[in-house]
């Protein structure tokens, strides 16, 4: 009989060894480290593992969570199995910061600086204000946001821009079509929800004034001096991961505006536009994910003023002052990151790229390529600090490069 016993309690050692090693409930997690994230903010954002079994799989995805919110560089997690408390020790990312901008394309420059801070008042919320300067223009914004943070902490978010120099519009082929000296200013303010963490929405309106002195060696864009009041909604459902080198998305939106325009001439115009954009980034191995993006914008009854450039195709082939009422297309490819220091990861990525659209001749026109170049992302900080990266337009044989540190607008 004993023998019995000791050979059941041996059975049961080993089965008990084979079990994740972790088996209570999650009772709380606390935070060490914390300098300007309030910990009541961490508390709603892991609200849903409070009660789960701790198990590997569970430190797992709190982990994730918590890499998702790009706020700490550095995380150590260990847990207390007889209390169910989680400790989280961390070192913050820097959030509050000045941030020089150089970019160059095609042959533009464009310089400045902006002071910003992603993580205001401790809850992620944003604050920005800076501006650019090249020459040909000036530009100075001012926003700032508080993020909605459940369906019963919706948010908010106000801006504001002025701008004056010179404006350039090129055919798909980089023919100048228009120019023309200008000057403008807006005010936005929206209103954001977000129902759970797959699903948000925004509602907003704008304000704006815009005049334009043509050169008389192009042709006019008809607009001389107008005003434009724009609402506009979005919804947005997607979901974001981290594999340890990479926070990837996944992620659709569709958004729409009315743009009822008053010009000086004393008529009016309501124009209307329709976007979406769609995003899948999926690491297949710990450092190389694949990039599939989509967008397009579908507007009629427009003034040039507008109109929307290769960015809202998802692509960097066409030429840089293009710009169409209704275009659409997409990028495929991956990214590979190639070096991974202690202050960052640098990475090289390839994308083919189409884009349809309608030019000023109201022709139908496809156009393909390639996009090749190089990202840096600073570990202190959220977002890629340098970018290089060279595109070919196959499809109307030139080549295309852009460059920027700090930002990339």
């Amino acid at each position: 009989m004993k023998s019995f016993c000791k050979f059941f309690l041996i059975i049961a050692f080993c089965f008990s060894a084979l079990l994740p090693c972790f088996a209570s409930e999650i009772t709380e997690i606390q935070f060490t480290g914390l300098k300007k994230t309030k910990a009541k903010y961490l508390e709603r954002v892991l609200k849903d593992f409070y009660g789960k079994e701790m198990t590997e799989e569970t430190k797992s995805e709190l982990e994730s969570t918590l890499q998702q919110l790009q706020l700490f560089e550095e995380m150590e997690i260990s847990v207390d199995e007889e209390t169910g408390s989680v400790a989280v020790a961390v070192k913050e990312k820097m959030s509050f910061l000045p941030v020089p901008i150089v970019a160059a394309s095609n042959g533009s420059f464009m310089a400045g600086a902006f002071v910003l801070d992603t993580n205001a008042l401790g809850e992620q919320d944003s604050f920005m204000v800076g501006g650019l300067w090249s020459m040909t223009s000036l530009f100075a914004m001012g926003s700032f946001s508080v993020q909605a943070k459940d369906i019963s902490h919706p948010g908010f978010s106000v801006s504001a821009t002025v701008s004056r120099g010179e404006s350039k519009i090129d055919s798909e082929i980089e023919e100048r079509l228009f120019e023309y000296k200008r000057f403008g200013y807006s005010f936005g303010a929206s209103i954001m929800e977000k129902f759970n963490k797959y699903l948000s929405m925004s509602a907003g309106c704008s304000a704006s004034y815009f005049n334009a002195d043509e050169k008389d060696d192009f042709g006019s864009i008809g607009v001389d001096r107008v005003r434009k009041i724009t609402p506009n909604v979005s919804v947005a459902l997607g979901i974001s991961d981290w594999n340890g080198v990479f926070v990837s998305q996944k992620s659709i939106g569709v958004s729409g505006a009315l743009i009822f325009a008053d010009y000086y001439d004393g008529t009016t115009q309501t124009g209307k536009n329709v976007s979406a954009k769609a995003v899948f980034e999926q690491p297949i191995i710990d450092t190389v994910r694949i990039i599939v993006s989509l967008s397009g914008v579908y507007g009629w009854d427009e003034d040039i003023t507008s109109y929307s450039g290769e960015s809202a195709a998802s692509v960097s082939i066409l030429a840089d002052n293009f710009s169409s009422a209704r275009l659409g297309g997409g990028s495929a490819g991956l990214e590979w990151a190639f070096t991974q220091g202690k202050y960052a990861t640098f990475s090289l990525y390839g994308l083919y790229e189409a884009a349809g659209f309608v030019n000023f001749d109201d022709e139908k026109k496809f156009n393909q390529g390639f996009e090749a170049g190089m990202k840096t992302y600073l570990k202190k900080i959220a977002f890629p600090a340098l970018s290089f990266g060279v595109s070919y337009n196959a499809t109307e044989q030139f080549w295309g490069y852009s460059f920027s540190f700090g930002a990339k607008f």
